[in-house]
């Protein structure tokens, strides 16, 4: 046998890489091993050297040896890094034949694997063994939708659904209910409703006898201790409370007799009273059993529709595989054997972002050779020396997709009970001793919970520092008008927040990069940075297109790995009207929207043109001869796609429609959309994804639609790794595993709400509904505030460790007016941070030290937009040609709200006052709070947090705007608990600020319509008024327009339109679209 000690002393005195104790323990453990690997620790190659270890020493075959991560990037960067091991010792006989078998190694994903397993043993579970694996960027909401409004429409629900929408916006019914279970199901689940209502009940019986017995023991300490003290009032008050813990008799508690004050006194009938209103919960509960049955039958239906759905169409999601995975190696035990026996050792990396479905199934592989058990091995069960765990509590964050650190925390202590090794790698080689020691003293300040969900506070420990290099430490935090400061007027828009902290970022970059104030370490030598040496780290990508912005606009380049912003900007509307209208060669409106894109560059007037154009009237009498050509060239271009779309690949037909159609020349030929020529990339790449897939373009185009005008992440596809010198962004989540010499954690300060939406949750009886688990419910919603907030620290952990050189936090902090900290704002990245490193808002200093600059709230005009760099040599005869076919911009002469006042009449039924109303005349505010009440309005129809929003007008004081905002907060209050509306609510589907655009006057009309009321028979268009008189005719033409518009989008039904008064809300006038009054309910 090989001598391993030998073969790394060797390798050592070639100038090869020394292992430190750490690493070399790990290394030779041949044990069950759980590994703590640290950010920088080098646990990659650790786990390459063991890898070669056990095939020098004979100890298995490269095929015998089975390798699970995580993600795809780091499988593909752990087989590279095996081979290369492998490869530096071919001249080992033992290990020149081991390469030639490589191909043989399996060294994948969890889910990979997990995937070839199922495909063996899926036909038992009615499943194809070609299924589709749906990836995250490729998904659809058709089935469940349809699903859903099959069992909506079933009268055999409607007293189920009855129950739902009596807690749910009726128009939120498909969000909040249905589609969240989609999410919590998998193929395998079952929902036994009789076993859940039994346990249930059982549950609450339990607790409230419980909590009773508590209640009962606290008032005999009180008693004990303060009853003779009372008054006459008091012991009969007391005398009552008991009674009604007893239940002989109802009301609330009473502790309005505290003998003296008494602290005591208090602080016990405090804990009374809340431990009560518990009790009174579960018992609230019991009664309700009836109702949550009704909705667990409705959930079970809608559960084996979906799964039948699933099967029909061969199409599993990740959990659907794990979970069948797990159940096929329990039950078919021959298969175990065989994978038993296939590999004789098992290392998986990154294992705190599994959870107890991965360790199952690696328990299952890695149980007793002998032993083929009916259940789920224990510790106790396996072989002493397969599985090798590697992971670092610190770095589990993805929680969202069902990791489960408390797993990855309590295997330390399952394996050492069966003499496993439990081991450690604390050394950080990746940063620069300033970095872990800032990061070190941050996390002994924030790590000190004692949740199983909570990480540890370990020490990492430092390499030398680079000799000659300056790291630095920097946070830069968004200027705060101070208590009584007067803001300047602006003659120019303020920008966003995130897009001021982004033009900060884009300045200091362009420092970073021409300047010698921030050098690094690169191949031995102190250089200046370049671009792609820069990383920009945000929490969420909600906002990422702030920053791309911001980039675009100092000329710097950049590369995504989750774009946002495709979705909101017009190529991505472009493409798939130019698909849709492909497809569908009657859909008109995709036919105007593609009039006036690069794709035809009508002006205006001649798209006004043809939208009214006369039965028998041709269109080319009435355009003029330049515009007719463009539409002439515009048939014969998509009558040769249509022709490709039959025969030819997806990416094929886009590159069409991009290069020979003339987008591409329409893009490069204006530098001012230069910024829209990396969009193409993006759905070029989301079109081979769907190749790859085997996915048709109907689905692509269905795509299209879902993701339009949506901020929802676009995952990075192999094709985006061109760009060779660019700046890096993409979220805290897809820069695990990676490292960079300069990180921006930008947006910092950012909130999120976790507000629990869905009425349907997990718990450990099943799924099962708010309906009777109430009680339940705000014990789940206090422990998942506390997990969040636990990740969010080690979110913050992983963005700073993924420092090499220089570390920048930025971000924005809401105060109070006392100077304190907004309590959401404390709760932040940035928030947590401050607080752990001592920072002084009076004082602008911290106790830690950093570098702490303020970037100010800047205007329009501070956006540069430099012109872009493009070699346009090869292609200037091709874009002169289409120079000349300017493209007019849209140009909007009208807005919808603009046509009340052509048929105003004078005065009407006055409406309830305001008591601001005088604050909104005096400063001629009605818009600003008209905006205002719809943005309300619109939240709360998407049943999102609104206690966070405020009117604010720096016309105002802050007295004044109170006033404003508590008046709105008032019509919208009112607008909700409203008969008529909600009656309104439940005839369909409701969209809110739906935009449009149609011809009128020469010219176009642009309108918002406020809500939409969609049903199969009709839709319903409502505009709210906070007008202060009631004149149903004032408006009426403005509604009528919205009714034309609204019918070219949502299709041939009926459509009606009426007007809401938030001021008085009651049924209103109804009209069709030829103003006739009508009658829906």
């Amino acid at each position: 046998m090989i001598d391993f000690n030998k073969c790394l002393k060797d390798e050592v005195e070639k100038g090869g890489r020394t292992l430190n104790s750490e690493q070399l323990s790990v290394v030779f453990s041949d044990k069950n091993t759980i590994v703590s690997a640290g950010a920088g620790s080098g646990k990659t190659t650790v786990l390459s050297y063991r890898f070669l270890r056990l095939v020098l020493e004979g100890k298995a075959k490269v095929s015998q040896i089975l390798t699970l991560t995580f993600t795809r990037k780091a499988a593909a960067e752990m087989h590279t890094r095996i081979f290369e091991k492998l490869l530096s010792y071919k001249d080992y006989p033992i290990v020149e034949e081991q390469l030639s078998d490589f191909s043989n190694a399996t060294i994948s994903t969890l889910d990979s694997f997990c995937s070839q397993i199922v495909r063996i043993d899926c036909l038992r579970y009615g499943v194809a063994r070609d299924f589709t694996l749906l990836s995250e960027s490729i998904t659809s909401t058709d089935t469940p939708i349809k699903i859903a409004t099959d069992l909506i429409n079933d009268p055999k629900w409607e007293k189920a659904l009855k129950i739902v929408s009596q807690k749910l916006n009726p128009a939120m019914v498909y969000e909040d209910f249905f589609l969240p279970i989609s999410n919590m199901v998998s193929i395998l689940t079952q929902i036994d409703v009789g076993k859940i209502i039994a346990k249930l009940d059982s549950y609450f019986q339990e607790e409230w006898a419980s909590l009773q017995e508590e209640c009962l023991e606290l008032l005999s300490y009180l008693e004990a201790e303060y009853f003779d003290n009372l008054t006459s009032k008091g012991k009969e008050n007391f005398l009552t409370n008991r009674a009604i813990v007893l239940g002989e008799t109802t009301g609330n508690l009473n502790g309005r007799s505290n003998p003296k004050n008494n602290p005591d006194y208090k602080e016990n009938f405090d804990k009374l009273k809340e431990t009560w209103k518990l009790c009174k919960l579960y018992e609230d509960g019991s009664s309700s059993l009836g109702e949550e049955e009704c909705v667990l039958s409705l959930i079970k239906e809608y559960c084996e529709r979906l799964q039948s759905s699933k099967r029909g169409r061969a199409e599993l999601t990740f959990t659907d595989v794990a979970e069948l995975a797990v159940d096929i190696l329990k039950t078919n035990k021959a298969l175990r054997s065989y994978y038993k026996n296939k590999f004789k050792f098992i290392m998986i990396d990154e294992f705190q972002d599994n959870n107890s479905l991965q360790k199952n199934l690696l328990y299952l592989l890695g149980e007793k050779s002998e032993q083929l058990l009916d259940d789920i091995p224990t510790s106790q069960d396996l072989d002493g020396n397969k599985l090798f765990f590697v992971g670092d509590e610190k770095q589990s964050i993805y929680r969202f997709r069902g990791a489960d650190v408390s797993v990855f925390k309590a295997l330390s202590g399952e394996l050492e009970k069966t003499e496993g090794a439990v081991l450690s790698l604390q050394t950080n080689y990746r940063s620069e001793p300033l970095i872990i020691e800032h990061t070190n003293e941050v996390f002994k300040k924030l790590f000190i919970g004692d949740k199983p969900y909570d990480a540890t506070s370990q020490v990492a420990l430092t390499r030398s520092a680079t000799e000659g290099l300056t790291p630095s430490i920097n946070l830069a935090l968004a200027e705060i008008k101070e208590e009584g400061e007067t803001e300047e007027e602006k003659d120019e828009e303020e920008l966003s927040d995130a897009l001021s902290e982004g033009i900060y970022i884009a300045q200091k970059i362009i420092e970073i990069c021409t300047t010698d104030k921030y050098k690094i370490k690169k191949n031995k030598c102190l250089v200046t940075p370049t671009w792609s040496d820069v990383a920009i780290l945000l929490r969420t990508g909600g906002n990422q297109m702030n920053y791309e912005k911001a980039l675009r606009s100092f000329g710097i380049p950049y590369e995504v790995e989750e774009s946002r912003s495709l979705m909101l900007e017009a190529i991505a509307s472009d493409f798939y009207q130019a698909l849709q209208y492909l497809i569908y060669p009657e859909d008109n409106s995709a036919l105007v929207s593609l009039a006036r894109s690069p794709f035809m560059r009508l002006k205006d007037s001649s798209i006004f043109a043809y939208s009214n154009l006369k039965e028998g009237e041709s269109l080319e009498n009435v355009l003029p001869q330049d515009e007719w050509e463009k539409v002439l060239l515009f048939k014969a271009n998509f009558e040769e796609a249509r022709e490709l779309a039959k025969t030819t690949k997806l990416t094929s037909l886009i590159d069409y429609l991009y290069y020979d159609c003339g987008y591409y020349a329409f893009l490069l030929a204006n530098v001012k959309y230069h910024s829209y020529l990396e969009n193409f990339d993006t759905i070029w790449d989301l079109a081979r994804n769907f190749e790859i897939e085997g996915l048709s373009l109907a689905r692509f185009v269905a795509y299209l639609r879902e993701m339009l005008s949506s901020s929802d992440k676009l995952l990075k596809t192999p094709g985006w790794f061109e760009v060779q010198n660019a700046v890096h962004i993409m979220t805290v989540h897809k820069s695990k595993g990676l490292e960079f010499p300069i990180v921006f954690l930008a947006n910092a300060g950012s909130r999120k709400n976790n507000q629990i939406k869905s009425i349907v949750f997990k718990s450990p009886f099943g799924l099962v509904s708010d309906l009777a688990s109430v009680s339940y419910r705000k014990i789940l919603k206090d422990e998942e505030d506390e997990k969040y907030q636990a990740e969010l620290l080690r979110v913050l952990y992983v963005a700073m460790t993924r420092a090499e050189t220089h570390l920048f936090i930025s971000g924005k902090m809401d105060l109070l007016k006392s100077g304190e900290i907004d309590k959401r704002s404390a709760t932040s990245l940035l928030g947590y941070y401050l607080s752990a490193i001592g920072y002084d808002f009076n004082t602008k200093s911290s106790l830690l030290p950093v570098n702490i600059s303020h970037y100010p709230k800047l205007v329009e005009s501070d956006l540069k937009f430099n012109n872009l760099s493009v070699d346009t040599a090869s292609f200037a005869s091709w874009v002169n040609n289409y120079k000349s076919c300017e493209f007019a911009p849209r140009r909007v002469k009208y807005n919808a709200s603009s046509l009340e006042t052509e048929l105003s009449l004078t005065s009407g039924e006055k409406l309830s006052i305001l008591s601001c109303d005088d604050i909104i005349s005096e400063k001629n505010l009605m818009t600003d709070f008209g905006t205002y009440c719809h943005l309300l309005a619109e939240k709360r129809i998407k049943r999102e947090e609104i206690t966070s929003l405020s009117f604010s007008n720096s016309a105002l004081s802050e007295a004044e705007n109170k006033r404003v905002d508590k008046d709105a907060l008032l019509l919208i209050n009112n607008l909700f608990s409203n008969d008529y509306f909600c009656e309104l609510l439940s005839l369909g589907k409701a969209e809110s600020e739906v935009r449009f655009f149609m011809p009128y006057k020469e010219s176009l009309l642009e309108g918002v319509a406020d809500l939409i009321i969609s049903s199969k028979d009709f839709t319903l268009v409502l505009d709210y008024k906070t007008d202060k008189e009631r004149i149903k005719d004032n408006h009426k033409a403005q509604v009528l327009a919205y009714l034309k518009a609204i019918k070219q989008l949502y299709g041939k039904k009926n459509t009606y339109g009426s007007l809401i008064y938030l001021r008085e809300v009651k049924k209103e006038v109804i009209w069709d679209e030829e103003g006739n009054e009508v009658e829906l309910i």
